[in-house]
């Protein structure tokens, strides 16, 4: 059973928020939000999304003082993250 959690990836310079309800890391959406910026439609493609994921050097890391991991993407000013606290899928139907 998978968990799913939300992710908020902010853009640094306009303030403009998405928020990915899902099962995918942190890092995962971050790749998703930068194709969006790029324009890309092939969000499913593997080889793409590690190639973007390796480009951009993409880490997922754990707050210390908050239980949060996030992400950032300095070429976009992107910076993603999402609270440890999960739910189940079937907690959420």
């Amino acid at each position: 059973m998978g968990t799913k959690r939300e992710t908020i990836v902010k853009n640094l310079i306009t303030g403009e928020k998405s928020s990915y309800f899902n099962s995918y890391s942190v890092v995962d959406n971050l790749v998703t939000e930068i194709m969006r910026l790029k324009k890309i439609d092939s969000i499913t493609d593997k080889q793409l999304r590690e190639k973007i994921r390796k480009e951009y050097n993409l880490r997922e890391a754990k707050s210390i003082k908050r239980d949060r991991v996030f992400s950032y993407c300095l070429e976009y000013d992107l910076y993603a993250y999402s609270e440890l606290k999960v739910q189940t899928i079937k907690q959420l139907k």
